[in-house]
């Protein structure tokens, strides 16, 4: 079992890490961020909130408090990666899709909220494979998404078909 706890560890402080990696770089990547609360956030925010009463109420011993450790470090990084645009590219998910894969993109506004529809190219084993991404921003950020989007994408934008 102690293999079991040392294995653990070890995952979880390299995921922390790469967890740290991914929020350093992404600090300068994004000068408008996203809207961030959704089901899929407040998942993670259970998660953080559960990794760290275990971290307090959960160790038997001084590894146990390190296992923990690592693991409420690794969650609350996840909850720091953020998406939104910026000078380079949209970043979703962790990662950066640059203006030069956008193949076109349309938008929306709603009440409270801008959608941004963007689907891209990116090259993965066998060819070119096409992703969709919609990111929510907030309607107070639309003008600046929309200066950006036409400084970075002109002639890139086309009505596409909302589900």
């Amino acid at each position: 079992m102690e293999i079991f706890n040392y294995a653990l560890t070890i995952l979880f402080l390299g995921a922390a890490v790469w967890m740290g990696k991914k929020v350093f770089e992404q600090r300068n990547q994004i000068t408008i961020a996203c809207k961030y609360l959704n089901g899929y956030r407040i998942f993670i925010m259970v998660c953080f909130a559960a990794s760290f009463g275990l971290m307090i109420l959960g160790f038997r011993d001084l590894f146990d408090l390190i296992r923990s450790l690592a693991m409420t470090t690794m969650v609350g990084l996840f909850l720091c990666l953020r998406e939104g645009a910026g000078p380079e590219g949209f970043v979703y998910n962790g990662s950066l899709i640059p203006y030069t894969a956008v193949s076109h993109y349309d938008y929306k506004t709603s009440d409270q909220t801008m959608q941004v529809y963007v689907v891209f190219r990116e090259k993965v084993k066998d060819g070119v494979e096409e992703g969709t991404v919609t990111l929510k921003f907030n309607e107070t950020d639309r003008q600046a998404i929309v200066e950006l989007l036409e400084a970075q994408l002109p002639k890139k934008h086309k009505r596409i078909k909302k589900a």
